[in-house]
């Protein structure tokens, strides 16, 4: 086993604060948009950069221009886009604070180093490739003592990472009790099984429903607004296995090709009003304040080989799998059941139809 020293040291996270009845802190991801306009001159290679959607950048943008009270950008006719004098002052003084806090990293490190002195860290951690999930991001918070390095990619991407080796453990999920998990058979072939959580997905809807919205032949009605996850994503999967069922072509739909990369950010694109509707599970709904129309329940899997499964760092996260107060925490999220967590399976046994 390798192992390597480590020392304490001091980052800063810088956070705006804006009092509105209480505290509200400025996403970082605007500071992030508005410098990478600075530097690109446009919005949509700012938004690509940060990895967010140009509806999403541009609705964050909107949203802080109308809580500071002045725009943060000036559109230029045929040029993109530059800073307002108000994103100007923003970037100024994020900058300055920076440096301010520069000027006091030494001392304080030499500090902390008294206080943490270096100690042994075990190298690598149980790399998981993953869809987008809260459970699994809330399992990654209770593992104090298992190290997972888990990053969040599509399901199809994901396995993929685990067919070449990349990973050691997949996560993805498909829709239980039906028939159309049969097209992921070969994807899955040679690899085993371990059941997560079971979890609700439907459409996430403004508070209310003001646009009544009950099932999913409502969004090709004239004005709603969809917003969609990417493609190769296990929601985007299922929302075209849905609407393949109820005869329903996806070019009838206004916003299906309008994207977002977590359930959070179509939650987010719902609750800022720039779409009617978007489809994403349960527990997405409830920090932003969102009505939900269940669809579908879906099985969470994480997939791996043989020789991963039998590894120390599996064997310790199976043990938390199924273990009482982590199956609590994790069913106390909105529509997650931790029926059946832990338990390995062959991969012909996630096929069959329960009775």
């Amino acid at each position: 086993m390798l192992f390597f020293a480590y020392m304490m040291r001091v980052g800063t996270v810088l956070s705006w604060e804006l009092p509105e009845g209480g505290t509200r802190n400025m996403d970082p991801l605007v500071l992030r948009l508005v410098g990478g306009v600075a530097e690109k001159g446009s919005l949509q290679r700012a938004a690509q950069d940060c990895g967010v959607s140009y509806r999403h950048a541009w609705g964050l943008i909107g949203e802080w221009s109308r809580l500071l009270g002045g725009p943060l950008l000036a559109t230029r006719r045929g040029r993109g886009a530059g800073l307002a004098p108000l994103g100007e002052r923003l970037l100024r003084s994020s900058a300055l604070v920076q440096e301010q806090f520069a000027s006091l990293r030494p001392a304080l490190e030499e500090r902390l180093a008294r206080e943490f002195p270096a100690q042994p860290l075990v190298a690598g951690g149980l790399r998981i490739a993953a869809s987008h999930d809260l459970a699994l991001l809330r399992l990654k918070e209770l593992a104090s003592d298992l190290e997972l390095d888990l990053r969040i990619r599509g399901s199809l991407d994901a396995l993929a990472d685990l067919a070449e080796g990349r990973c050691d453990l997949a996560g993805f999920h498909i829709e239980e009790d039906h028939d159309s998990t049969v097209s992921m058979r070969e994807v899955l072939k040679g690899f085993r099984l371990i059941r997560f959580v079971l979890r609700k997905q439907g459409l996430l809807v403004a508070c209310g429903n003001p646009k009544r919205i009950r099932t999913l032949m409502d969004l090709i009605r004239p004005g709603m607004r969809f917003v969609n996850r990417q493609r190769g994503s296990g929601t985007r999967l299922l929302l075209d296995g849905l609407l393949a069922r109820e005869g329903i072509d996806p070019a009838m739909i206004r916003g299906y090709d309008q994207e977002e990369f977590t359930h959070a950010a179509v939650a987010a694109t719902v609750a800022s009003g720039l779409a009617d509707a978007g489809l994403g599970i349960q527990a997405a709904a409830q920090p932003s304040g969102l009505g939900f129309v269940e669809l579908a329940t879906e099985r969470y899997y994480l997939a791996g080989r043989q020789a991963s499964l039998t590894s120390a760092q599996v064997r310790r996260l199976l043990a938390m799998l199924r273990s009482a107060p982590v199956r609590r925490a994790l069913a106390s999220l909105p529509g997650y059941d931790t029926a059946g967590c832990g338990r390995v399976i062959e991969t012909p046994a996630a096929w069959r139809k329960r009775r």
